[in-house]
């Protein structure tokens, strides 16, 4: 019993000196989980999520009027769903984006069946890309509670009533799920096969509110534009998959413990780096353990900031040992893993060679001359948070 109170007080100590850290935000450029052939620059999105003979006709009114959703949030959601993976591609330096019109398009099989190649590369030939990037599939679904009972619509009171005997309409607790589902496909233009595919993507956004059913309805979010939230969500995780995208951080640092931390911190929130660092450099061998080992956990920080990763994983490591603490070490494992990330958004980023492209690739301008930077550093906060996976696909087309 007394190893548990200590072990949590200690605990509840260490977040304690935690959440009183100052903190910084970067912004930084994390690979692509999936690594698409260098030749890749140019790339058409298409919607084929409605295809010409199916799309929200017949059966998409009949669901509506059976579980009582918008007609037209799928409509809403597919859009929202296009436009943020166009916003996210079209931020990252690895690739340009066109987008395909429906002349370009052309009559195509019915979604989520693969296009045939013929049908790709003679829309990639009108649009200039090198790849298609296509919405295969989209679909949504949208659960509602009022007071715990399962309900498809808050329009009826009197309806409301007869699923719910008690309720009192002037004290109502309610709840919205929406969830999306998504299916993706990337084909290459010159050879016949699916450069990625990933299937059956979901996003889930939620809404509660409580008081009077007037005061729940008038609150609550169109149909269309909870599926819309969601889309867009779906939209950009399938972005991030293919392209190197930016991403924000937060990375804390110390602050205090010395003179020269203090004074070194107003330093970071005036952004100049460069002196915060000449007055922790002075301090990573003072003969305080603690400030020595706080100051070198700082010069970590102030060597990511600059893309010198090598030193910065030489000042963590020197922290770790001094300051002995779960924060240091943590540190030592994020930057080793950014230089992980660093060494694949390299190899993402790199133009393909000559010899390798196909002659209609090779008269493009790698997108990658366009930004060469990496990290980008904003202003830091003294109140009180990414990550990337890995791996690759491409297979011929079935």
């Amino acid at each position: 019993m007394f190893t548990t109170v200590r072990a949590s007080m200690m605990l509840s100590v260490a977040l304690m000196a935690t959440a009183c850290m100052p903190k910084t935000s970067m912004r930084i450029l994390e690979p692509a989980s999936v690594d698409v052939p260098a030749d890749i620059q140019i790339i058409g999105i298409v919607d084929r999520s409605s295809a010409r003979n199916a799309g929200e006709t017949v059966l998409g009114v009949l669901e509506g009027i059976v579980t009582g959703e918008s007609v037209g949030a799928d409509t809403q959601g597919r859009q929202a769903a296009m436009e943020a993976a166009v916003r996210i591609l079209e931020e990252s330096p690895r690739f340009e984006v066109v987008r395909v019109s429906d002349a370009q398009r052309g009559r195509t099989s019915l979604f989520d069946r693969e296009m045939e190649h013929s049908d790709v590369a003679r829309i990639c030939r009108q649009a200039g890309c090198d790849a298609l990037l296509s919405l295969e599939a989209f679909d949504s679904d949208t659960r509602m509670q009022v007071n715990g009972v399962t309900v498809n619509t808050l329009t009826n009171p009197e309806a409301l009533k007869r699923r719910i005997a008690d309720l009192d309409v002037s004290d109502v607790r309610a709840t919205s799920d929406t969830t999306v589902m998504a299916s993706w496909r990337m084909y290459d233009a010159d050879q016949d096969r699916v450069v990625d595919e990933l299937r059956d993507r979901e996003r889930t956004w939620n809404w509660q509110g409580s008081g009077s059913l007037v005061d729940v309805r008038r609150a609550m979010p169109m149909a269309g534009a909870a599926v819309g939230r969601a889309g867009g969500g779906v939209g950009a995780d399938y972005a991030s998959r293919i392209a190197p995208s930016w991403q924000w951080v937060e990375r804390r640092y110390y602050g205090g413990g010395s003179p020269e931390l203090r004074s070194a911190k107003r330093y970071v929130k005036a952004g100049d780096w460069d002196g915060a660092m000449r007055i922790w450099e002075d301090q990573v061998n003072n003969p305080d353990p603690k400030v020595r080992g706080r100051a070198s956990y700082n010069m970590a920080l102030g060597s990511e900031v600059k893309g010198d990763f090598d030193g910065a994983l030489e000042h963590a490591r020197d922290a770790a040992v001094a300051l002995h603490n779960g924060k240091s070490r943590r540190y030592v494992f994020t930057l080793e893993q950014r230089a992980r990330d660093e060494a694949r958004l390299a190899r993402q980023m790199a133009p393909a060679p000559e010899e390798a492209a196909p002659p209609a690739r090779q008269q493009r301008v790698h997108p990658s001359q366009r930004d060469s930077g990496r990290t980008v550093t904003t202003a830091d906060s003294e109140s009180t948070s990414g990550s990337t996976s890995s791996g690759a696909m491409t297979r011929p087309r079935r």
